[in-house]
């Protein structure tokens, strides 16, 4: 026989939340990246290949971020329906067992 365990939904939901609003943080932070680029003089004269390069490093991590929070916002939802299935499976094996338990 395996070994027993129990969930907390209201605390899976809650998890959920905590999840959610972290992937909404950054999902924010992959916003002001894309509104936030060093100026074509930002490195004066003698340097000005740098803002370019720098660019397309700044492109692959906002990418990097947004894609980091999008995976948070999909876990938050799964985790979300796992405590919703938790709940539905735990109230309709209730009822099974209350039904069963009546005399025809």
């Amino acid at each position: 026989m395996s070994d027993q365990f129990s969930v907390i939904t209201q605390d899976l939901a809650a998890h959920s939340r905590t999840v959610g609003a972290i992937g909404d943080g950054v999902k924010e932070a992959g916003d002001a990246g894309h509104s936030v680029r060093a100026g074509g003089d930002a490195y004066g004269k003698i340097c000005s290949f740098l803002p370019p390069l720098l660019g397309v490093l700044q492109d692959t991590l906002i990418q990097g971020i947004t894609d980091s929070a999008d995976d948070l916002r999909d876990t938050a939802e799964k985790l979300r329906a796992t405590a919703e299935h938790y709940d539905t499976t735990d109230l309709n094996s209730a009822d099974a067992i209350t039904r069963s338990g009546r005399r025809p």
